[in-house]
């Protein structure tokens, strides 16, 4: 699999990933996921009043190869957020750090997120 185009994807579909939280819609997600993985998240969706994933400008996300063995990819996702000094030596994180296991699946032409730990 040719990393830029995963990478690409795999930052589309996260994207799409935290919009659905944000906006309790999950049909930009299940464009990129499978159906089981689409309704997984939709039950979490659901399920949580609110998720704070912070401002993008204090976001940083990463991708790590952890497994390949096509046409599965397993990528390890973690964003982690500057810390912003609020005044008077007070420094804080807009949002938790986090730390996820996505597989992806090649299916031609594209790639499918089939799950998300």
């Amino acid at each position: 699999m040719a990393k830029d185009m995963v990478i690409s994807f795999l930052e589309e579909a996260d994207d799409a990933y935290m919009l659905s939280f944000e906006s309790k819609n999950i049909n930009l997600f299940s464009k990129y996921a499978a159906s089981d993985l689409t309704t997984r998240v939709l039950e979490e969706v659901n399920s949580v009043d609110e998720v704070n994933f912070g401002i993008p400008k204090y976001r940083k996300r990463t991708w790590t190869t952890v497994e390949e063995n096509y046409p599965m990819l397993v990528v390890k996702k973690e964003v982690t957020h500057k810390v912003v000094n609020v005044g008077r030596g007070v420094r804080i994180g807009f949002a938790d750090n986090i730390i996820q296991l996505w597989k992806v699946m090649k299916a031609e032409p594209k790639y499918v997120v089939v799950d998300i730990a």
